[in-house]
C-alpha cells in the first residue's frame, strides 16, 4: 500500500477492528475502542442530540432572557435565548434576529447553532456560549486611563469588522452600544443583540417606529422610518460607542427623555479634554455628525481612521520623548562656552533626536508632527553651527529642510567669509617657515657639508697634485654637490615639502645645482675651457641664492657676492687657478652664510 493514505480522508462504513488492523497497520486499535464507538453510534441513533436548559441565567435583554444550556452531542455548554413575553410580535423579532445572525457567519458575530420549538411551543435560539463580560461592564470596572482607552479602540475595531461584513450583506444593526459588545475570556470580541437588525433592501417591509437606545441614537432614527436609515446610521452608533470609551459618558447624556431627544436632534460636536488626542476626538465627532453626509461614508473608512489613530497615538508619545530631548539640546547649544567634548555630545544628541522623530514618522506616515520635529531640529542645529562659525555643516543640514531664502543667504554669507579666512590661513600656513623648519635644517646641513667638503677637498687636491682643473673634474664636483642636496631633500622630505617655503627652497637649490651639473656636462662635451665653466658656475650660484631671498635672509648678499666674484673672474679667463680660487670662495661664503642664517632662525 502506498503512503497516499497519510494525506487522504479515511472513509470506513463497517467498523471491524480485525479488518482495520490488517488494512491499516499504522493504526493502534483496541477492541474496547470499537465497542465504545459502536455503542455510541447506536445510542446516538436512538437518542439524537439533545439540548437541556438550566436555571442559570446568563443575561436579560429588552424582550428575552438567555440561560445556560447543555448539549449532549457534541458535549458542550450553549446559550439559549428565549422570550420573556411570548407573542406574535416578539416571536417575529426573535426569529428575525436568529435568521440574521445565522446568515452572518463572522468571527465577531456569535454563531447560531440551532433554532427549535420546545414541547411548550416556545422558540429557543441555541447559540455559542460566550464566557466574558460586556464592554460597558469592563470599562466601568477598570481604571479610566490611557491603557484602557487604547484597549477600547482595539475592541471597537473588531466590532467594525463585524459591521463591515454585515453591511456587505445589506444588514443594519441599529443598536450598537457598549452593552451589546461582549468580550470573551480569551480576548474574543462579539457584537451581540441583532434583534433590531434588518435588511436594507427590504426596508419598505420593516415595521416603522423609533427603535434603538436613545443615549446612542442617530438623529435620523427619530423619524421612525427604516427607509431613511443606511450604513451611516451604524457609523453614528459606533461614534457614540467610541464617545463612551473616551469619556465614560453617553453621547446623549440627559436626565429625562425630552432632554435626551433634544440632544439627539442637535447632535453637536463635543469638546474633548486636552489629554485625549485631538485626532481621536475629531474621528468621534465626524462619526457622530448630525448630517449623514458629513459622516464617514462607511464603516471601512471609520475603521481605517481608528487604526491610523492608534498609530498616531504611538507616534505622539514618541514625538513627546523627542521634543523633551530637543529642549535638552537647546540648553546644550546655548552654553556660553562650547568645548570639543560638548560638540561631540551635541552632535550625538542631535543624531538621536532625528532617529526618534524618524521612528515616529515611519510608524504613522500621515502624521505631520514627526516631520515638523525633524525640520525644527535641523533649524536648531543650523543656528548652532552658524553661531560656532561652521557654515559648511549648516549648509549640509539646510538641504534637509524646506527652502528659506533668508536663512540660505545667511549661511552663504558666512560661508564666503569663512572661505576667505580659510584661504588666508592656508596662504599663511604655506608661507609659515616653522612648518618646514626641520626639513630645511636637514637641507641646509647637507648643502653646507657638501659645499665645505668640496671646497676643502678641492684645496687639498690642488695643493697635493697640482693637477689641471678640467671639465671632467668640475662635472664630478657639481654632481657630488647635487647628490648632497638630493640626499638632504630625501631625508627631510616630510616637513620640507609640507608647504611653499620648503618647496621653493628645495626647488631653487635642486634646479641651481642641476644647472651647474648641466653646465659642466656641456663644457665637457663641447670641450669648453674650465675657466669659462667655473665663471658661469659663479653666476648660477648667485642666481640660485637670489631666488631664495624670500626664504634665506642672506640670499641677496650671497647673490651679490657670487655675481661680483663672477665678474672678476671674467678678467682672469686665461688663469683657471685664480678663477678656481674665486669659485671656492664663492661656494664657501654661500655655505657658511646659509648655515649662519639657519643658526639665527634657530635662535629666534
Amino acid at each position: 500500500m502506498s503512503n497516499s493514505y497519510l494525506s487522504e480522508t479515511l472513509q470506513i462504513s463497517d467498523i471491524n477492528i480485525t479488518d482495520l488492523a490488517t488494512q491499516f497497520p499504522f493504526l493502534t486499535l483496541h477492541p474496547k475502542d470499537a465497542t465504545i464507538g459502536s455503542g455510541s453510534f447506536q445510542k446516538f441513533k436512538e437518542h439524537p442530540t439533545q439540548t437541556f436548559v438550566t436555571n442559570t441565567c446568563l443575561g436579560k435583554g429588552g424582550m428575552g432572557n438567555i440561560h445556560l444550556g447543555r448539549q449532549t452531542l457534541p458535549e458542550r455548554d450553549v446559550a439559549i435565548k428565549t422570550l420573556r413575553k411570548d407573542n406574535s410580535d416578539t416571536r417575529q423579532i426573535l426569529l428575525q434576529e436568529a435568521n440574521v445572525m445565522g446568515k452572518l457567519e463572522h468571527p465577531n458575530i456569535v454563531p447560531i447553532h440551532e433554532v427549535i420549538i420546545n414541547d411548550n411551543d416556545e422558540i429557543q435560539v441555541i447559540m455559542k456560549r460566550i464566557q466574558g463580560d460586556t464592554l460597558g461592564n469592563y470599562l466601568d470596572k477598570e481604571e479610566f486611563n490611557e491603557t484602557q482607552i487604547r484597549k477600547g479602540l482595539h475592541i471597537l475595531i473588531q466590532v467594525c469588522h463585524a459591521l463591515e461584513f454585515a453591511h456587505s450583506h445589506s444588514i443594519l444593526h441599529r443598536d450598537i452600544k457598549c452593552e451589546n459588545i461582549m468580550l470573551g475570556a480569551f480576548n474574543e470580541v462579539y457584537l451581540m443583540d441583532w434583534g433590531l437588525a434588518f435588511d436594507i433592501t427590504l426596508a419598505s417591509s420593516v415595521n416603522p417606529g423609533i427603535m434603538g437606545t436613545p443615549s446612542y441614537m442617530a438623529p435620523e432614527m427619530l423619524q421612525g422610518d427604516p427607509k431613511v436609515l443606511d450604513v451611516r446610521t451604524d457609523v453614528f452608533l459606533l461614534g457614540s460607542t467610541l464617545h463612551y470609551i473616551l469619556t465614560r459618558r453617553k453621547r446623549h447624556d440627559a436626565p429625562d427623555m425630552c432632554q435626551t431627544i433634544a440632544l439627539i436632534e442637535a447632535s453637536k460636536p463635543f469638546d474633548y479634554p486636552e489629554w485625549i488626542p485631538e485626532h481621536i476626538g475629531d474621528i468621534t465627532n465626524k462619526a457622530c455628525a448630525k448630517d449623514p453626509e458629513d459622516r464617514y461614508s462607511d464603516v471601512l473608512n471609520l475603521r481605517k481612521d481608528l487604526e491610523n489613530a492608534l498609530q498616531i497615538w504611538d507616534s505622539i508619545k514618541i514625538c513627546a520623548r523627542a521634543n523633551q530631548k530637543v529642549e535638552d539640546l537647546q540648553k546644550q547649544t546655548r552654553q556660553p562656552e562650547i568645548l570639543d567634548e560638548d560638540l561631540s555630545a551635541i552632535h550625538n544628541m542631535f543624531i538621536e533626536i532625528l532617529s526618534t522623530f524618524r521612528t515616529a514618522a515611519e510608524l504613522s506616515p500621515n502624521y505631520e508632527e514627526p516631520q515638523k520635529g525633524i525640520i525644527n531640529t535641523n533649524r536648531l542645529m543650523i543656528d548652532f553651527y552658524l553661531s560656532q562659525k561652521k557654515p559648511k555643516e549648516a549648509l549640509s543640514l539646510y538641504k534637509q529642510i524646506p527652502n528659506d531664502p533668508q536663512l540660505e543667504q545667511k549661511i552663504l554669507k558666512q560661508l564666503e567669509y569663512v572661505i576667505d579666512i580659510e584661504k588666508a590661513q592656508k596662504v599663511a600656513s604655506e608661507r609659515d617657515p616653522s612648518r618646514s623648519k626641520s626639513g630645511r635644517k636637514m637641507l641646509m646641513y647637507s648643502l653646507s657639508i657638501g659645499t665645505v667638503g668640496l671646497v676643502t677637498f678641492g684645496i687639498l687636491y690642488q695643493a697635493i697634485y697640482r693637477s689641471e682643473i678640467t671639465p671632467r673634474r668640475l662635472l664630478v664636483s657639481t654632481s657630488v654637490l647635487l647628490s648632497f642636496i638630493l640626499l638632504g631633500t630625501f631625508i627631510g622630505r616630510k616637513t620640507l615639502l609640507s608647504n611653499e617655503v620648503g618647496k621653493e627652497l628645495t626647488k631653487s637649490l635642486v634646479l641651481g645645482s642641476f644647472a651647474a651639473v648641466t653646465n659642466s656636462f656641456a663644457g665637457f662635451i663641447y670641450d669648453a675651457s674650465s675657466g669659462f665653466i667655473m665663471t658661469l658656475d659663479m653666476f648660477l650660484l648667485g642666481f640660485t641664492f637670489g631666488t631664495t631671498n624670500m626664504i634665506l635672509k642672506s640670499g641677496n648678499r650671497i647673490m651679490i657676492t657670487s655675481f661680483t666674484l663672477g665678474f672678476v673672474a671674467l678678467f682672469f679667463q686665461n688663469n683657471p687657478g685664480t678663477i678656481h680660487a674665486l669659485l671656492l670662495v664663492s661656494m664657501t661664503i654661500a655655505g657658511l652664510v646659509s648655515l649662519l642664517d639657519w643658526y639665527q632662525e634657530e635662535q629666534f
